[in-house]
């Protein structure tokens, strides 16, 4: 939102600059009438998410021997988009760390660690071999920031890597920097989203439609082993994000298949919720009021997976099958416990690593291939917590 802002030459007032509390020393237990016990970010599942990233960010002001709310709103002080800042306080002390922000500045290398994004393959192949690479890794803070990620490329590029790899949510707006570091002989491997361009030495990444139409197939199965009369059933897709072209991708590919498999079920107008779970939950819920012919959903990436399942857990309908494109942890338990049927897994761990390998062999000259579709595996509550599964679900235990 903050690259947007600036091009815009607008100005940005955050609101709840503290997350209201989380973002502090330490969040002590809501009492019954907290008012914060109604906003869902601060109920299960999905405060377990939060509160994770938290914990990241407070170890990290702890390094830098700063508490985590002076961190947190010196972070927001040196954006030059943000005009103003209002914090409430709970306590001398915190109206003083706040105030301590204006004697300090965040460095561009805390900057860069604030916005990291861990991928383990990655950081295997360079644990594997050290003497080959050096791996940092970069990217905005939501991945529905198409313009932070584009701004934070072009950055990388000016720094003249010895190859970069990256998983571009825009097919577009990432291509002149991608194109820019390919004509100065910087290596660029692209995963999971293909972008629209052919200078790059390789394109990693799972076959979208018809991983997607996997999950098709293993709806209908479901209706079939139920008893389902699918004949006047609807079906609901819900976008992430539709600048992005591999989710474009994986809903006409969920769409094609179930239309040439189950050609009487009909669907429903698709939903862009621009990766947010919270607004994927009151969709499903306000659609199953007014559909009660829906028998499917699909969620085209984890998130909007994470946000179907609650949606589906809190109307208490069971007779609704979803199916989510990418795991995380809130998705395995929601599969576990039946809210979702399957996810369609891809190879996070074999691209991350494999790709840092072929950027480092296009460096050195050698010949690799220009794409390579590492596959998907269709997860349900049956195969869930087989030892190959776990692997996938799994990597960074490996």
């Amino acid at each position: 939102m903050l690259p947007h802002v600036k091009k815009e030459g607008q100005a940005f007032f955050p609101y709840s600059p503290l997350f209201q509390g989380l973002l502090t020393s330490g969040l002590r237990k809501l009492s019954t009438r907290d008012i914060r016990n109604e906003n869902p970010k601060f109920s299960q599942p999905l405060f377990a998410k939060y509160d994770a990233v938290a914990k990241q960010l407070r170890k990290l002001a702890d390094d830098c021997g700063h508490p985590l709310n002076e961190l947190a709103i010196n972070w927001l002080r040196q954006k030059e988009e943000v005009t103003t800042i209002i914090a409430g306080v709970s306590s001398v002390t915190q109206l003083h760390q706040n105030l301590n922000c204006l004697s300090w500045d965040i460095t561009t290398d805390l900057f860069a660690e604030i916005d990291k994004i861990i991928l383990s393959g990655a950081k295997a192949f360079m644990r594997d071999q050290p003497e080959r690479v050096a791996v940092s890794v970069f990217g905005p803070p939501e991945e529905s920031d198409v313009l932070e990620q584009v701004a934070i490329l072009e950055e990388i590029v000016n720094k003249k890597p010895d190859g970069i790899v990256i998983a571009s949510t825009s097919n577009d707006l990432t291509v002149p920097a991608i194109e820019r570091a390919m004509a100065q002989g910087i290596p660029v491997v692209t995963l999971d989203n293909q972008v629209s361009t052919d200078k790059v030495v390789c394109f990693m990444g799972t076959d979208s439609r018809v991983a997607a139409g996997n999950a098709a197939e293993a709806m209908l199965a479901d209706w079939n082993a139920n008893g389902v009369d699918y004949s006047t059933g609807k079906v609901m897709i819900i976008n992430s994000c539709k600048s992005s072209k591999v989710d474009l991708d994986r809903d006409a590919g969920f769409e094609a298949r179930m239309k040439e498999i189950a050609p009487s079920v009909s669907f429903l107008e698709t939903q862009y919720v621009e990766n947010d779970p919270i607004l994927t939950e009151q969709v499903v819920v306000d659609t199953l009021k007014t559909e009660p012919n829906l028998i499917g959903i699909f969620a085209d990436n984890d998130m909007t997976g994470v946000g179907v399942a609650n949606g589906l857990k809190k109307s208490g309908r069971d007779s609704v099958y979803a199916y989510a494109f990418d795991a995380n942890d809130v998705e395995i338990e929601a599969v576990k416990d039946g809210y979702l049927r399957g996810m369609i897994v891809q190879k996070p761990f074999e691209m991350g690593y494999r790709a840092v390998g072929y950027a480092i062999d296009a460096k050195e000259g050698k010949q690799v291939p220009s794409m390579v579709d590492t596959g998907g595996t269709v997860v349900t509550k049956e195969n869930v917590d087989t030892p190959d599964v776990k692997t996938l679900l799994y990597p960074e235990k490996l």
